[in-house]
């Protein structure tokens, strides 16, 4: 039995989020387009991050394939649509169940009592840079711990505060430098040819994915953003997932695209 100051106070979300696979927290517009896109949580993760809440950003209209609207608004500069590792079934069943409504709002204050207690992601699918800055931070506050990654450093949209939540994604050497000219301070997770040579080295300040050595992210949580955690220390891992988008990347790397690539 509950002790009485425990029953004199609202019982804890919890239990509401283990009735439902997942919720929605909020639309906004998309700095990209205009469009109107929304902060959609799954209260399960999967067996590489582990047992996470994941967040991702969909756009209103449903429509996320490549050359759509409703994906630029999501997804805005990265330089990886074709070869999205996020696009995957997962993704598909989301969708399905999202433009079904099957995921009912959710007020954030409930979220946030229930964030307190989990691990989370920020990004199942999209950048979640792109919503207001206020709405991922406060939820970064209360979270137990959280992973993040941000393509849009690239972009004139970027907010440069994200910086101290999410690691800035880069694609190969160049990407990586150009990456740490912008935002010498921010740390990286630089994805590299499937057949290249770790640095794993913390004096050059990279170190391999934990998860070559067989940890689940929410065993690790060092993609939060936060330098202090581990000295500054960026992280690095080779192309890898479904072989024909493991194959786009690295001829994307041995062509230098993503250095060129203009936001």
């Amino acid at each position: 039995m509950n002790n009485l100051s425990t029953l004199m106070q609202p019982k804890k979300a919890t239990v509401a989020a283990n009735k439902v696979s997942g919720v929605t927290l909020g639309i906004f517009t998309s700095p990209v387009n205009g469009d109107l896109i929304e902060l959609v949580a799954l209260f399960s993760g999967n067996a590489k991050t582990g047992n996470m809440i994941q967040l991702s950003v969909l756009p209103v209209d449903g429509d996320i394939s490549e050359t759509s609207e409703g994906r630029n608004a999501i997804c805005g500069s990265c330089p990886l649509k074709k070869a999205c590792y996020a696009h995957d079934q997962g993704l598909f069943a989301m969708m399905k169940a999202y433009k079904a409504g099957k995921y009912q709002p959710m007020p954030m204050d409930e979220f946030l009592a229930i964030a307190q207690y989990r691990f989370v992601r920020f990004g199942r699918f999209g950048d979640l840079s792109l919503l207001p800055y206020e709405v991922v931070k406060q939820i970064a506050d209360v979270a137990k711990g959280f992973t993040g990654y941000t393509n849009q450093w690239r972009s004139k949209y970027f907010d440069s505060r994200f910086t101290s939540i999410f690691m800035l994604s880069t694609v190969g050497m160049k990407d990586s430098e150009e990456a740490a000219k912008r935002f010498p301070d921010a740390r990286q997770f630089r994805v590299i040819n499937e057949k290249a040579e770790y640095v794993n080295d913390t004096a050059k300040g990279f170190i391999t994915c934990p998860s070559t050595n067989g940890f689940n992210c929410d065993e690790c949580l060092l993609c939060d953003g936060q330098a202090q955690k581990v000295a500054g220390l960026s992280i690095e891992i080779r192309a890898h997932g479904i072989a024909y988008k493991t194959k786009r990347i690295n001829k994307m790397l041995q062509k230098d695209v993503i250095a060129t690539f203009k936001a």
